[in-house]
């Protein structure tokens, strides 16, 4: 599970006498979700198949955190009518295409080409693969339902902000003459392993064309 830091008190007088400990997720105090959460062994496979009242001890924490990001509150997992939650799911959207500039993590170059665009900046034009590890990234049908099931709005608001990503894209690659607009292809520094989307693979100094969308 992904680590971060975290600590008994949520809102601690003196932030110097904390003791820290890295926790997979930040769970209620006291709870037995909490204790399994020091567990460095502990993988996401074991807290899907956690019984849900003790998965439900970390999901206001955990749960939808880029819509809780964008709107400031907590969005715990429920009934997709719940009118508050979904108040929150338009809020975070608002919000969202009020930006100037959002990324896509899968679209890492053209991301940063739409922010040369927006900025004027000259950004590096390749991405070098620094997440290239032996970990297992396969997991279970079951986990994969608790992962959506904790992340159901965020979800929702990914597939509302690639659409909003696809349209500014489009807008930008229609702006050939804005001196901001550079179309040249991304290219990868030597002796550094770039993502080709084109044939799913790693290479060495591959020219990364972005992919059309």
């Amino acid at each position: 599970m992904t680590g971060r830091l975290a600590d008994d008190s949520v809102y601690p007088k003196d932030m110097n006498t904390v003791k820290h400990h890295k926790y997979h997720f930040f769970c209620t105090p006291g709870s037995r979700a909490s204790g399994y959460m020091k567990d460095p062994d502990f993988t996401f496979e074991d807290f899907a198949r956690l019984p849900e009242n003790e998965r439900r001890e970390c999901m206001p924490y955990n749960a939808n955190l880029h819509v809780k990001y964008l709107t400031g509150q907590h969005v715990n997992p429920g009934n997709n009518y719940d009118s508050s939650r979904q108040d929150l799911l338009e809020l975070a959207k608002e919000r969202l295409e009020k930006m100037a500039w959002f990324g896509i993590l899968e679209h890492f170059q053209e991301s940063m080409q739409l922010f040369s665009y927006v900025f004027g900046a000259d950004l590096v034009r390749y991405t070098p693969v620094s997440n290239a590890n032996s970990y297992n990234k396969t997991i279970s049908e079951e986990a994969k339902l608790v992962l959506a099931e904790m992340n159901d709005l965020d979800i929702e608001l990914y597939k509302f902000a690639y659409e909003l990503f696809k349209k500014r894209m489009h807008i930008m690659r229609q702006d050939t003459s804005n001196k901001h607009y550079n179309p040249t292809n991304f290219e990868c520094a030597k002796r550094v392993q770039c993502w080709d989307k084109e044939t799913e693979s790693l290479s060495w100094n591959h020219r990364c064309m972005p992919s059309a969308m």
